[in-house]
Parts: C-alpha cells; sequence; structure tokens
C-alpha cells in the first residue's frame, strides 16, 4: 500500500477518533478503540486532541487531557525531546517517521517502555493539520533483555570462577578471587563469602570479599541460627540448604536488622548461595546489586551453578592440602623404613621392589593429575583472555592460545582453518609452528581430500590419526604421511549447528598417542576458539553499522538544522517587514482616520477631505507595500505571464526601493523553461538583488539571462563592495543566503557560482561563532564555551535578553554585551544598562551601527546608538537626586520576571513550574508577589505590562 493511500485510509478513522460523532464513522471509531495498539491524536499545536483505549490503558491510571499541550506529563522527561524532534521529521516528510523508543509514565509512578510510530495526518485539502501517534507496548521485550544480559554476567562469572579454582593456590586467595569475579564479571555492587561455624550462636564468620563494602561485611554480625538475626537470606541459605533472595530490600522484614546500613550504601536487592559439601552447607556466598528485583529464577539457577563451583573448588584446594600433608608423612615414614632395612637386608629387597612399584604408580597418577590441571589452568585462562579481549585484540589473542594449546599437546604445530559456507574452501588460516620452526602447512589439506571427515565433524565428532589408530580411509592417511604429520588431531568448531571450522594439531613423530584427557580439553578449547571467532565477527559487524548508522544519524541532524534555519530566516525576514513597514503604515493610517473624524465632528469638512486624502495616500502605500510583499513570496506573474515578464517586474521593483540602476537582458523563450527551473532563475535572482540592496551599496547591476545547448545561464554583475565569497558560503551559522542560492541550483541539476574581490570586505574580523534561538540556549553555550561578543534581542523567547544578560554575567563576568532591540523608551534601555550590558543598539539604526557596537564593546568600550544617549544622562542625574529607599521599590526579582515573561508567552501554572522547575505552589507565591508588586491584578493587564516593558514580546 502506498504512503498517500494508507493516509487516505486513517484520515475518516482519525476524524472519528477525534470528533466521536455518529454516522458512517462509528465503525472506524470501533476499529481504533478496539485496537490492541496505542493511538492518539494531536493537533499542528502539539495540543491532545484523542486518544483510544488501548493508548489509556498503557498509562494505567494517568489521564490523558485533551487539549494539553507540550511537554505532555504522561511522557517521560528525558524522552519528550526525541518525541519532539520526531514529531518534526514526520512533519517534513511524506509519510511516517522512523519508530522511536521512548518511557511513558504511568498513574503509579512506573516507566513503561513504548515503540511509537509518528504519521503526519492530513486534511481534506492536503495539508498537514496534526499527527497521529502510535505505540505498542515493549517493557515485557526489554525486561527479557535485561534478565538475558544477567543470565550472561552470570555465565562469563561461572568460567571465571572454574578457572580460578584451577590457578589459585591456597583458599584464601581462591574465595577471594570468586568476590571479585562476581563483582568485575558479574556486574554486582558487592560480593561476600562466609563459612557457618558451629559455635553456641551459630554464627556465619566472613573470609573474603570484594566490591562496596564500607564496612558494611564487619558490621552484619549475621547467624544461621533461626532467630532474628538469622533469619536473613545468608543464614536461610545455610539452614536450608537452598537459595535465599531478598528482593527489595527496602520492604523485606527479615532484612530489617540490615536495612539502614544497606541502603546507605546504595543496596537494592541481594540474593545467597548455600556452598554444599556433600549436601551440607558450609557457608554462602552472597551477592547485592543497587537494583531492585535484579535476581530472576534464570540468574538464580546460574548462581548455584556458581555457589557449586565454588564448593568443589574449596573441596579441591582441601583435598590438595590434605594430600601434601600425606606426602610429608610418607617422607618420613620412608626415612624410618630405610633405616629399618638397613638391619635387614633381606627384607630390604622385597619391600624396595614393592617400594618402587608404588612410586611409579604414584608418579603415573600425579602425571595425569599434573595433566589434567594443567588443561583446566589453559581453558580457564584462554577463557579470560577471550572475555577480556577487545575487538582490536581478539587476532592477537587467537595467535596467542593456539600456541598455547599446542605447547599443552606436545603438538609441532597447530592450526584453525576457517571454511566457507558450502565447506567447498579454506577461506582464512591461524598457524603457530613450535620454535617458530615453518613445517608442513597443516591447514593446507583440502576440503576434497578431507572427505569423509568432514561428515564426521559436523556431527561434532573429532578425527584422530595415529599409527594405532586405522579409524580413517586409507588415502586420507597416506596424504596425511605424505606431507609429514605421523599423528594428528581434527576438532569441529560450530557457529551453533553450522560448521564453522577446523582446529587441528600434528606431530611429526610416529607413535604419538592421545589420551582421553587430552582430547576432552582439546575439545574444551575448540569451543572457546569457536566462540571467540564467532564473537569476533559478529563485533565487527556491529561497528560496521553503528559507523553507518551515526553517519546517517550526522547527515540528518545537518539537513534538519539547516532546513530550519531556512524556514525561521524567512520568517524573521516576514514578520521584520509585516512588523516595521506595514506596520507603522498601518498606525498612520489609523491616525489619519482618527483625524477626520475628529475633523467631521467639528464640522470641518475641509480638513476632514484632507485627512482622508492622507489615509488614502497611506492606505495606497500598505496595498502597494502588500503586493510587493505577495510577489516577493510567490510573484503571480511568473505563473501567468512566465519567467521574462516576472524578471522584469522584480527589477522594476528593486529599482523602486534603490536608487541603483539595473539592466535586465533575457534572451530566452518562456515555453522552453520548465516551472521548476523558473522559479529557481526567479529565486536566485531575487536573492541577490536583496543582498546587492542590503550590503554591496552598487551604484550598477547587470542581469542577464541566456540559454543554451547546456542549459540556462543567469549572470548577475554588480560594481559593488566586495567579499570573501568562499569563507561565507561555507560558514555553517552565518549567510544563508548564499548557501541558498547554490542549493537550488543543485536541485534542478545546476550550479552556482559566486565570484567576489576579497580585497574590499568590511568585517572580516568577525566571525559568528554561534546562533541561539533563546535565552537559555545561550547560558548552554556559554557554560561550555565562551564568546567575544554576545549579541542579544530584548524580546526573545522563554527568556528575554535582559534576564539572559543577568545570568549570562553569573557564567562568565567578564562577558562582553551587546543589546539589541526596537524600543527606545527609558524604562527597558534603563534596565538593560542596570543589567550590565556594554552596548545598546537599535533596530532602525542596525545596519550603521551594529559593526562598529561589536568592535567598540570587544575593545573594552561602551556603545550606545545615538537615540538613546540621553537616557543615560537623565537616569544618572535622577539616580543622584532621588532618595535611596524609593529607588527600588517596587522592583521584580529575576525569578519574578522569569515568571511574568512566561505568563505573557501564554504558558499555564503547570507549565511554568515544569519550565523552571519548581513546584505549582512556588508558582502561586510569585504570581501573587507580580500583581501586589505591580499593582494589576488582571491577566490581560500583566501581559500588556510585560510587553510595554519589554520583559516579553509582542
Amino acid at each position: 500500500m502506498s504512503v498517500a493511500e494508507s493516509r487516505l485510509r486513517l484520515a475518516p478513522m482519525t476524524g472519528v477518533l477525534e470528533n466521536g460523532s455518529a454516522g458512517p464513522g462509528d465503525d472506524a471509531n470501533a476499529i481504533l478503540q478496539a485496537a490492541a495498539c496505542g493511538i492518539m491524536t494531536i493537533d499542528l499545536g502539539g495540543r491532545v486532541l484523542a486518544a483510544n483505549r488501548a493508548f489509556r490503558a498503557l498509562l494505567a491510571g494517568t489521564e490523558v487531557i485533551v487539549g494539553c499541550a507540550p511537554p505532555y506529563p504522561f511522557v517521560a522527561r528525558d524522552d519528550m525531546g526525541t518525541l519532539e524532534d520526531t514529531l518534526h521529521r514526520a512533519f517534513e516528510q511524506d509519510g511516517p517517521a522512523e519508530a522511536i523508543e521512548i518511557s511513558l509514565v504511568r498513574g503509579d509512578g512506573q516507566h513503561v517502555s513504548v515503540e511509537m510510530s509518528v504519521n503526519r495526518r492530513d486534511g481534506s485539502d492536503g495539508n498537514a493539520t496534526g499527527w497521529v501517534l502510535t505505540a505498542i507496548d515493549i517493557h515485557a521485550r526489554k525486561q527479557f533483555e535485561r534478565r538475558l544480559a544477567r543470565a550472561n554476567r552470570a555465565l562469563y562469572m561461572l568460567s571465571g570462577c572454574n578457572a580460578a579454582a584451577a590457578r589459585t593456590g591456597d583458599e584464601t586467595s581462591f574465595l577471594r578471587e570468586v568476590c571479585r569475579i562476581a563483582v568485575e564479571i558479574g556486574g554486582y555492587c558487592l560480593a561476600w563469602i562466609g563459612f557457618a561455624e558451629h559455635d553456641r550462636g551459630k554464627s556465619v564468620r566472613p573470609v573474603a570479599h570484594h566490591g562496596l563494602d564500607d564496612g558494611y561485611v564487619d558490621l552484619t554480625g549475621i547467624s544461621w541460627a533461626d532467630n532474628a538475626r538469622g533469619r536473613g537470606p545468608t543464614g536461610t541459605a545455610i539452614r536450608n540448604g537452598e537459595p535465599s533472595v531478598a528482593r527489595f530490600i527496602a520492604d523485606d522484614p527479615r532484612f530489617q536488622p540490615w536495612r539502614g546500613e544497606a541502603i546507605r550504601r546504595g543496596y537494592a536487592s541481594s540474593a545467597a548461595v548455600p556452598l554444599l559439601d556433600g549436601g551440607r552447607a558450609i557457608g554462602a556466598l552472597n551477592l547485592y546489586s543497587t537494583e531492585p528485583d535484579a535476581f530472576d529464577e534464570v540468574e538464580i539457577s546460574l548462581l548455584q551453578d556458581v555457589g557449586a563451583s565454588t564448593a568443589h573448588g574449596i573441596g579441591a584446594l582441601r583435598a590438595r592440602a590434605a594430600r601434601d600433608s600425606a606426602q610429608s608423612i610418607l617422607r618420613k615414614t620412608l626415612a624410618d623404613r630405610e633405616a629399618t632395612i638397613l638391619d635387614r637386608t633381606r627384607e630390604m629387597r622385597d619391600a624396595n621392589a614393592c617400594l618402587q612399584t608404588e612410586l611409579r604408580e604414584r608418579a603415573r597418577v600425579e602425571e595425569a593429575l599434573r595433566r589434567r590441571l594443567d588443561g583446566e589452568r589453559l581453558v580457564g585462562g584462554i577463557s579470560s583472555r577471550f572475555v577480556s579481549a577487545s575487538s582490536e585484540s581478539a587476532e592477537e589473542e587467537i595467535n596467542r592460545a593456539l600456541g598455547s594449546v599446542g605447547e599443552y599437546a606436545g603438538a609441532d604445530a597447530s592450526g584453525i582453518g576457517l571454511l566457507s559456507a558450502d565447506l567447498s574452501t579454506v577461506i582464512r588460516t591461524y598457524r603457530w609452528y613450535a620454535g617458530n620452526e615453518i613445517g608442513p602447512d597443516l591447514c593446507g589439506l583440502s576440503t576434497e581430500e578431507f572427505g569423509w571427515a568432514l561428515d564426521n565433524l559436523r556431527r561434532g565428532e573429532p578425527l584422530i590419526m595415529t599409527t594405532s589408530v586405522q579409524a580413517v580411509p586409507q588415502p586420507l592417511w597416506e596424504v596425511c604421511q605424505t606431507r609429514g604429520w605421523h599423528s594428528l588431531v581434527a576438532l569441529p568448531l560450530f557457529d551453533g549447528p553450522d560448521l564453522l571450522g577446523v582446529l587441528a594439531f600434528g606431530c611429526r613423530r610416529a607413535g604419538r598417542a592421545w589420551d582421553a584427557d587430552e582430547i576432552a580439553v582439546l575439545r574444551l578449547t575448540g569451543e572457546l576458539f569457536g566462540n571467540a571467532l564467532v564473537r569476533g565477527r559478529t563485533e565487527r559487524a556491529l561497528a560496521e553499522n553503528r559507523a553507518r548508522l551515526e553517519e546517517s544519524e550526522r547527515d540528518l541532524r545537518h539537513f534538519s538544522r539547516r532546513l530550519l534555519g531556512v524556514r525561521e530566516e524567512e520568517k524573521r525576514s516576514l514578520s521584520a517587514v509585516l512588523h516595521h513597514e506595514v506596520g507603522s503604515m498601518a498606525i498612520g493610517l489609523t491616525a489619519q482616520l482618527h483625524f477626520a473624524e475628529e475633523a467631521i465632528r467639528r464640522n470641518d469638512l475641509r480638513g476632514g477631505l484632507e485627512a482622508m486624502e492622507e489615509g488614502k495616500y497611506v492606505l495606497e502605500r500598505v496595498v502597494r507595500r502588500l503586493k510587493n510583499l505577495a510577489v516577493d513570496l510567490r510573484p503571480p506573474d511568473l505563473d501567468i505571464l512566465g519567467l521574462t515578464a516576472a524578471l522584469k517586474l522584480l527589477v522594476s521593483q528593486a529599482m523602486e526601493r534603490t536608487p541603483t540602476r539595473i539592466d535586465c537582458v533575457i534572451r530566452v523563450n518562456d515555453a522552453e523553461v520548465g516551472p521548476e527551473e523558473s522559479i529557481v532563475v526567479f529565486r536566485i535572482a531575487q536573492e541577490a538583488l536583496n543582498n546587492i540592496a542590503r550590503h554591496a551599496e552598487a551604484k550598477r547591476v547587470v542581469i542577464r539571462l541566456t540559454a543554451g545547448s547546456d542549459g540556462l545561464t543567469l549572470r548577475i554583475r554588480d560594481n559593488g563592495k566586495g567579499f570573501d565569497a568562499d569563507t561565507l558560503a561555507a560558514s555553517a551559522t552565518a549567510h544563508m543566503g548564499l548557501r541558498a542560492m547554490r542549493e537550488m541550483a543543485s536541485s534542478v541539476q545546476g550550479a552556482c557560482e559566486i565570484v567576489a574581490s576579497p580585497g574590499h570586505r568590511n568585517c572580516s574580523d568577525i566571525e559568528v561563532v554561534a546562533e541561539a534561538g533563546s535565552g537559555f540556549e545561550a547560558i548552554e553555550f556559554a557554560k561550555s564555551r565562551a564568546a567575544d561578543v554576545y549579541l542579544l534581542d530584548v524580546a526573545m523567547p522563554l527568556l528575554n535578553g535582559i534576564e539572559t544578560a543577568i545570568r549570562l554575567r553569573r557564567e562568565d563576568p567578564d562577558a562582553k554585551i551587546v543589546m539589541l532591540s526596537i524600543h527606545d523608551s527609558e524604562g527597558i534601555v534603563t534596565r538593560a544598562i542596570e543589567s550590565g550590558i556594554n552596548g545598546y543598539v537599535l533596530k532602525e539604526s542596525a545596519m550603521r551601527d551594529i559593526i562598529q557596537a561589536v568592535r567598540e564593546v570587544y575593545r573594552g568600550k561602551f556603545f550606545l546608538s545615538p537615540g538613546v544617549s540621553r537616557f543615560v544622562v537623565q537616569g544618572f542625574l535622577a539616580k543622584r537626586q532621588a532618595p535611596p529607599k524609593a529607588r527600588n521599590r517596587g522592583t521584580l526579582t529575576v525569578r519574578e520576571r522569569e515568571v511574568l515573561q512566561l505568563i505573557a508567552e501564554g504558558f499555564t501554572s503547570k507549565g511554568i513550574a515544569q519550565r523552571l522547575d519548581v513546584s505549582i505552589n512556588t508558582v502561586h507565591v510569585h504570581k501573587n508577589n507580580i500583581r501586589v508588586k505591580l499593582g494589576l491584578h488582571k491577566q490581560a493587564d500583566l501581559v500588556r505590562y510585560a510587553v510595554r516593558e519589554g520583559i516579553a514580546k509582542a
């Protein structure tokens, strides 16, 4: 289904959802109300129009207030910006925006994760009227992902504990290592192990701990008796021999003796796993997490394996200590026996024979045990290295591990051959040779020569070829011997159910045998190699996808900023024309009509006619200016008469506004120019003439439009001041006109070349380093980076220029500030100077004074437009003559001025509280203080005062 078809189908249903009217839309309304996913509609102002039952059910008690405007109380504060950005993107593009994941706030304060899709909603005329938001509950999936991550950490923790049991030599070091692994690999904030004592109080003695302790373990005083200090997780686990979990420490009554100390250290949940020796608990492994309810059934099951592994390690270490003690006793016994044998020679021969047999058997057993311990240590070491290895060092770790396993196996070479998906070729190899001696290529055997062996490897069966094992086809055995291998072991490497490759070990000496323990160790290492290879491949793919995604996001953000900047620039330009020109003429027209009315009431018909004539003249100017403005927005001649007539009209209007002489030469046939090319040529000419009128101070302009085999060519030349075209066009923060002309040309597969003389630039020493859309954005910029001069407008949204200047002074006491305003009233000028600014420029003289003001302020001087200089002198004299106590009477505080500005901008008390991050009661107190100080009690009077005093924009 196309985007247009889906919009046509959705529009009637959303209309029913909004209006709830009876008629043909009832079925659509029922469908929407019965939909499993939540649906909400909002208008272009962001106000909520309606929401179906599924959307309200997602909030579970939070009321969706119809007419509510952003920020929405049912959307998490951190996600509000993401939602607003997605609404903007959906508005700009013809189709749905990408799905986003945000959190909704339920009535009980809990957050629920949803996947939200945003579609632009168009009216019957094709214009956008709002958005349709669709929310799908993904909270359960998110919880499952977190449980899976915790289970993976527990698996890594189990592997680390197994490795620690193999490499540590004493019980204390082993227990400390287990606690360290639980914190650093398992991700718990604290882990400690306690042994159950069989004293009178059945106390639990801490023997090892790691993590965020701060003396907590020493303060526990835990018992495993059935009393108040023995019913916690630790005592319960030891007493019952089963894991015990405190899912919410703050509410668990069993945790009452230790709750205060635990909460002070940030513990939210804990688990105790018994250490069982022959079915009897000898102690417990205790784990603490900063997250509530952090232990699910899968994780507890894995932690039981960790506890079993820890108990097994303790038993093994104690057995080793007992064996060492027995060996010491045995040596003493042998010494005594040798002394006896000296006296009994005949008995000595028989005893010596028996002793030699016993020693050989013991040596064999010790060698087997040593090989087994070496194998366990090898597997643990490789597992630890692979777990801690980064994606950059994974290749080096694989090569190093190949050498370690080869040395353990006593092989002359070891190698890994990675196979293609169809198992037809070896696509990559890893090799190791004993003593760096390059021998026959172990991975050089082709998959055709392996033949029958690949079927066995695919089933997970190892391939063993020695002189004593004849379970392989004779041709394959002959190939191996020809290449120098008289003993070889090949093990499969898997990626899930698929055969990934082959791990092989070879010896060039005959008679090499491989026992079952060695094969078991090699198979474990094969699993580790397979996991490492799969992990490396996955991480590389993720890194590549992440890099591509980041690049796409940067491109999208850059495009959005540029598009928003162009639109805002056009709005500001249109607003300035309406405000300064049309508005001023409208005020003049009103005055003339008032004069005419007064004259008629006085029976002064002549005076009334004169005032009417003046009003008629002003009205004609208003009509002419509005007509010119309409032509600037979309010239009717361009659609009716064609490109040639529109360009000539544009030139004539430009010559009326400026004394510049403009010559226009057009050599094209309008019928051969398409509508897209026509509007692009017109807009480029319009933008160029505007820039020349504003900045160039040119006396003559020549416009030439010609058509050739390579398309249209528009040339515009002037004799005004030059500038550095490349620098200005490449700027990211200013000169949107130059970039707009180039982008308009590129939209019709054209190019815009700007040639200027860099020798006549008049402001090359000034660079715009950043722009801010509000006072808050300017303050955030000042926190991270200081500018030489800040240029502020008195009337800015959310936080006006005067309040922004006061806050900038707090962030940077040495900040240099220039204020730009249309107001020349004494009150606004005086308050602006009192805020600590360094310059005040009227907008009516901005083109003449702004560059000079920036330079003067940067040099440490003070600058005022001539029209406001008198207020400085008058204010100074007034302060010298005014009584000190009466000077500050009725002055609003900084916070009160912020509240007054937000009132004037239409914010409710709740909206003001959210914007300033205060309570609603505090906002009401500020409102009452403002009314008392100003003597104004109506909302309209407060708004008029804020606009008149420059606190808010009209």
